[in-house]
């Protein structure tokens, strides 16, 4: 039988400890540790040392829960989450999180700490969540997109990088322009599936938005106009006035690169103007109605929950990945994937070092950049609407003129020769290009 979440959270947000004892004990089974745990959950005494955990997993959504009720989370008038969280840590004790089995492999303090998640009071509109590793090189311009969007917090999550990635996130998040989780991760677990599963659970500020646009640092989100978030949430609300959609799914254009070798400085946006058709697609997902991203493309919605595509077109759950493509009148995600060879190598090692540690579904080999590709054409030019552009621009150039943060793009643009060097045993990697061109377009 479904867990009746609605009935959960009603008796969370009135204090009933009996009546949500109750529901607990027939949820898990009798354990006389739910009292006092429901006793801790719903008081101002935030001690977690009150109540002993069995496991490390268990003690951080304790302490959570504890934190939560200290800092006032609830409280009405409070001015939200400050600017010294900007900087954080996902430590490996979180791992597990990365198995996410949904709400059927939640313990009593991850219930509990969910329901307090969701009684956190709106003060943003929109958030992004991503994940990033060794993306130094594009990073401004990607936040600068989002920001012109509207998108009110910017989420990026980050682990064993070496191109610089992790100084310059954190400079960027000095100056208040993200917020930076350095995700502390025994690479057998899913960085990415840590990640969403942490963002889920573990970051009240983001609870402190309406919706979450869960997306890489290759996409960019493109409105069908307007070139604001706005549009799209504004229709998913008016359309379903009364239970609004756990997700909307945006489909993606395909951006392509004629398989050019050399990586150049500029704009992703500006050097790659090409697209071809390519399934695919992530999602803007509701907070508080989503409860996994296991998926990872899209959320799994409480029970009653539904899912829309960007044309506001309910989709049944059995037929996900199967959804025609939309019409694009809620936008489409640009999806550069590819960029040219040298900045592929750099997705290619990232993938193989995944792959290595039992993630094979992140392995990319190098003819995958040709067979993904695709020619840059007349027929196929599809370059960002100029209005866009000019205000992306501006944003960027703005961020790059803030103290450090030129020196730390200066500093990864200057570390790829180094990078790109790490294929010198399989012949250098103009070799292993001019080879595979060789056979075919």
């Amino acid at each position: 039988m479904p867990v009746n979440f609605s009935a959960l959270q009603h008796l969370l947000h009135n204090r009933d400890a009996a009546g949500l004892c109750a529901a607990l004990a027939g949820w898990f089974g009798p354990n006389g540790r739910i009292a006092e745990m429901v006793r801790f959950a719903i008081s101002e005494a935030w001690n977690p040392e009150q109540v002993p955990a069995v496991d490390a997993m268990e003690a951080a959504f304790l302490r959570q829960i504890g934190a939560l009720h200290a800092h006032g989370a609830f409280r009405a008038g409070r001015g939200g989450w400050s600017a010294e969280r900007a900087i954080r840590t996902a430590p490996r004790s979180l791992d597990p999180l990365a198995r996410d089995e949904g709400p059927a492999g939640w313990s009593v303090p991850q219930v509990l700490n969910f329901l307090l998640l969701r009684e956190i009071p709106r003060r943003a509109r929109a958030a992004v969540v991503a994940t990033v590793r060794d993306e130094a090189l594009g990073l401004v311009e990607w936040v600068a997109h989002y920001r012109v969007l509207g998108f009110e917090r910017i989420f990026v999550y980050t682990n064993h990088n070496s191109d610089g990635t992790d100084a310059l996130l954190d400079c960027l998040a000095r100056h208040g322009l993200v917020r930076v989780i350095h995700n502390e991760i025994d690479l057998r677990y899913s960085p990415q599936r840590k990640a969403y599963a942490h963002a889920l659970q573990c970051l009240p500020d983001l609870y402190e938005c309406a919706w979450a646009f869960f997306v890489d640092a290759d996409e960019f989100y493109v409105p069908a106009s307007g070139w604001s978030i706005d549009g799209l949430l504004d229709g998913a609300e008016r359309a379903f006035p009364a239970h609004p959609p756990a997700g909307v799914l945006v489909d993606w254009r395909w951006y392509v690169s004629g398989a050019r070798f050399e990586y150049a400085p500029g704009l992703v946006q500006e050097r790659f103007r090409h697209f071809q058709p390519h399934g695919g697609f992530k999602s803007m997902v509701r907070l508080g109605e989503a409860v996994s991203m296991r998926q990872v493309h899209y959320p799994e919605p409480l029970p009653g929950g539904f899912l829309v595509d960007s044309d506001l077109t309910p989709l049944e759950k059995g037929d996900i990945w199967a959804k025609p493509a939309s019409s694009g009148q809620g936008g489409y995600l640009n999806h550069y994937w590819s960029k040219s060879f040298e900045e592929f190598s750099i997705k290619k090692a990232r993938g193989d070092t995944l792959a290595a540690n039992a993630h094979g579904e992140w392995a990319r080999t190098f003819d995958q950049f040709f067979t993904w590709n695709g020619a840059e054409t007349a027929s196929n030019l599809s370059p960002q609407p100029e209005a866009l552009l000019r205000r992306v621009t501006a944003e960027h150039d703005r961020i790059m003129a803030l103290p450090e943060v030129a020196g730390h793009v200066a500093h990864a643009r200057a570390l790829l020769p180094e990078m790109l060097a790490r294929f010198e045993a399989a012949g250098g990697l103009r070799h292993i290009y001019d080879t595979l061109r060789q056979r075919g377009p």
